[in-house]
């Protein structure tokens, strides 16, 4: 957020260390406390949810931030999964 974008370009460092690592992301305008959102639109989008459910994954990480997007308040969800 600090540079006014947002996408999967941390995942090649995480490569390095995993053996299998899957990412969703997650954009909504303003300022969102709780995830259900994010996760409904993860579930419904096949791609997404192909991602989430990889059977290959051992481990799960989510994690939010807020702050300012295009000079507006914006939350972004992150959920990965992966196995070392």
């Amino acid at each position: 957020m600090r540079t006014d974008s947002f996408g999967h370009a941390s995942l090649s460092r995480a490569h390095r260390k995993w053996r299998t690592v899957g990412e969703v992301i997650a954009f909504k305008a303003g300022w969102h406390r709780r995830g259900a959102w994010a996760f409904r639109a993860w579930r419904n989008s096949p791609g997404h949810l192909g991602v989430l459910l990889d059977s290959r994954a051992r481990s799960i990480g989510a994690g939010r931030t807020r702050g300012h997007y295009g000079g507006d308040r914006a939350t972004i969800w992150t959920l990965r999964v992966g196995r070392r």
